[in-house]
Order: structure tokens, then C-alpha cells, then sequence
């Protein structure tokens, strides 16, 4: 990167870049410049969730009698989610089983869906139980990790999927 060094009259130093180290600079400003605007994006939801997650949190706390605190899992059998039967119903993700339930309840679960025999992916079973588009792809991640867990730990098969935008398809393993 040559640079010249000019003195004009007023003793100011000029430098002449050559074009490639301009264009360099330019990139890097833009770049720069995209990469603010996107922490600024990423600050304003890490707020929104923690806003959220406030609300959440405050509501069960100044809701609780004080006596026994806080109780986080209760010793109570699990309610029945209504994905469960397989009807469809306006309600949120947290009423699903993928939404705040243990894992022992959505590995529950998840049996009952592939007690049938059937090859599935966490695609079909998000379609079949997800009640609108933001469920659906939460439970494509949620079931997808649940069934890799459930596939290590030896409970169900596996294959390549034969059609669909998955790339496994699972079912529970035949025991004789």
C-alpha cells in the first residue's frame, strides 16, 4: 500500500490511498454499520423476552400465599394437554406439551404419537399438533430434539426421510 506524502501550503499531511484499501475502508464502514443496526435489533428483543419472562415470573410470586414459597415442580401428576388427543384449539405454546412440561411428560407423549407404528419427523407431528405457525415451528425444533434424545438413549429407530423437508424420520423400536 504505497503512500505519498504531500505537504500542501497550510503544512497538512495528505495521503493518497491507493483504490483497493479505499475500497477496503468502505466495506468496513458498511459492515460496521450493518453489524450496529443488527446488536440493536438483538438488544431490543433480548429486552422484549426479559420483559416477558418478568411478567411471568412476577405473576406466580405475588400470587403465591408466602407459606410454602415458590413451588417450581409439584409433586402432582402432570395435566393432560389437549395436543395430546390430537384436537386442534386456539391456546399458546405454553399449553403444549413442548411449551413448560418436564421431560418425562413430552418423552410421554411423544410414545403416544408413535405408538401407532408409523415413521414420523418432528415436521409431521408439528403439522399434525401445532395449533398456529409460531407453535408449529417451535415444535419442529422441541419434538426434533426430543426424538434425537429418545434415539441416543435407544427408545426409538431411525432413517433418512423419505420425503418432506426433514432429514430423519423415527418410530418406536419393535420389541420382541
Amino acid at each position: 500500500m504505497p503512500l505519498r506524502k504531500k505537504k500542501s501550503e497550510s503544512e497538512h499531511v495528505v495521503l493518497d490511498l491507493t483504490p483497493g484499501c479505499q475500497e477496503a475502508l468502505l466495506k468496513l464502514e458498511d459492515d460496521t454499520a450493518t453489524l450496529v443496526e443488527m446488536l440493536a435489533e438483538l438488544i431490543a428483543t433480548q429486552r422484549a423476552v426479559m420483559a416477558t419472562l418478568r411478567a411471568e415470573i412476577d405473576v406466580p410470586v405475588t400470587e403465591s400465599d408466602g407459606e410454602d414459597g415458590v413451588q417450581v415442580f409439584a409433586d402432582a401428576p402432570p395435566k393432560a394437554f389437549p395436543v395430546m388427543s390430537g384436537e386442534r384449539r386456539e391456546t399458546n405454546t405454553r399449553e403444549s406439551p413442548f411449551g413448560r412440561a418436564p421431560r418425562k411428560v413430552q418423552v410421554e407423549w411423544l410414545r403416544e404419537v408413535l405408538a401407532d407404528g408409523m415413521w414420523h419427523s418432528s415436521f409431521t407431528i408439528a403439522e399434525r399438533y401445532a395449533v398456529d405457525e409460531r407453535h408449529r415451528r417451535y415444535m419442529r425444533g422441541a419434538v426434533g430434539g426430543r426424538l434425537r434424545e429418545m434415539y441416543e438413549d435407544g427408545e426409538v429407530e431411525r432413517r433418512d426421510a423419505r420425503a418432506g423437508r426433514a432429514m430423519h424420520e423415527y418410530r418406536l423400536k419393535v420389541t420382541t
